[in-house]
């Protein structure tokens, strides 16, 4: 925006709002408002261009998820064991390509083993880089489809060859992720503690930009139960547990008291993720080491989704710490123009819509005797 400013320019390019959603999750109507308070105009068609691009390469991606291959299909490039995640421990690794397709004009790549998170239990994939000497790979997905990690690449340089490449995660986009997710188990814990043990997970969707958390529950949530949702979360980031992370059996994970996540296919052994005493999950997501990493949640809205299922969505980190700014920043705003200190401001803006409210009255009235004197006239001139 300074640069926009400087330059003389009175519009933002929707390729700078997207950059700052896609790169750094901040909103667009969050930018748009940032730079009114600048005197700029943003180009939302151009923005929503470059989004609708993206939602194409996502559905793209997703195609690879349902898509059941047979061994035909596949480019044998290396011999060998293949798809074991090692992403829990290392965001990067050497590692090597068994076998590739192409589909749809992008590449999918099979490797021996992988850093990459698959999009699974509403945690979207891992993006990065695989690349050696000769070759680069821009990883702008990752599915799974049966036993197989898919990476969706686009081949930036090179060819692909059987010597190793180092795969490497992009770190900043995964640790937004993380604490996405770990936030969503905390805000679950809360629902079900304010408004009730009925309370149960009936979908979500964890990105790096926010979170979005369905559940069951029979009415619209209200603001001060939102208030104390969101207040119950930051006490528990605030404590800055550490992450407990456990493999036990089904059954073992269960007798302990693990709520299960929607949708997920669980087998005879399942990861735990515990927060303190105040949250206790089974989960195969990628999670921060400690509640204090998700530095604070704010929630941006609730609505309804269908009958006796409602949605919260909501941010964390840099994005949430945004928010909080903004907020700041009117309240200042609101402040300077009513010459009133921030205990006094409800107060304020209270009388004055009540007296906007006697002034339409008393506008009302003034025109209904002036109609009334204007017909008498009228009548006056005609008698």
């Amino acid at each position: 925006m300074d640069n926009a400013q400087k330059s003389g320019a009175k519009v933002l390019s929707g390729e700078e709002v997207f950059k700052l959603y896609d790169t750094f999750g901040f909103p667009a109507d969050l930018t748009r408002l940032m730079a009114e308070e600048q005197g700029l105009t943003i180009d939302m068609g151009d923005f929503e261009s470059r989004m609708a691009d993206q939602r194409k390469l996502a559905r793209a991606a997703h195609k690879f998820k349902h898509q059941q291959t047979s061994g035909d299909d596949w480019t044998i490039v290396s011999e060998g064991a293949h798809s074991k995640f090692v992403g829990y421990e290392k965001t990067e690794g050497l590692v090597q390509i068994r076998h590739f397709q192409e589909h749809d004009g992008q590449l999918v790549v099979v490797l021996d083993e992988t850093p990459f998170y698959a999009e699974s239990g509403g945690q979207i994939g891992d993006t990065g880089l695989i690349k050696n000497d000769t070759t680069e790979l821009k990883v702008t997905d990752t599915q799974k489809d049966g036993d197989r990690i898919l990476h969706i690449v686009k081949l930036v340089a090179g060819e692909i060859n059987d010597e190793p490449f180092l795969a490497h995660v992009d770190t900043t986009r995964r640790q937004a992720i993380k604490l996405n997710h770990s936030a969503t188990h905390l805000l679950h814990a809360a629902l079900r503690l304010v408004l009730g043990d009925h309370v149960k997970q009936a979908g979500s969707l964890v990105t790096d930009t926010h979170l979005r958390f369905d559940f069951n529950h029979f009415e619209k949530v209200s603001d001060s139960d939102l208030t104390r949702i969101e207040m119950l979360v930051n006490r528990e980031i605030r404590k800055n547990d550490q992450t407990a992370i456990s493999v036990k059996t089904f059954d073992e994970a269960k007798q302990a008291g693990a709520l299960a996540f929607f949708g997920e296919k669980y087998g005879d052994e399942v990861r735990t993720i515990k927060f303190g005493d105040f949250s206790f999950e089974l989960c195969g997501g990628i999670h921060v080491q400690a509640t204090g990493d998700i530095g604070s949640l704010r929630i941006t809205s609730e609505s309804a989704v269908a009958a006796g299922v409602r949605r919260i969505e909501a941010v964390t980190g840099h994005a949430a710490e945004e928010m909080d700014r903004r907020d700041r920043e009117i309240v200042r705003e609101f402040r300077l123009l009513l010459n009133s200190d921030e205990t006094e401001l409800s107060d304020r803006v209270k009388a004055l819509m009540a007296e906007k409210r006697d002034l339409e009255k008393q506008l009302k009235s003034l025109q209904f005797h002036m109609t009334a004197a204007s017909l008498d006239n009228l009548v006056d001139s005609a008698d």
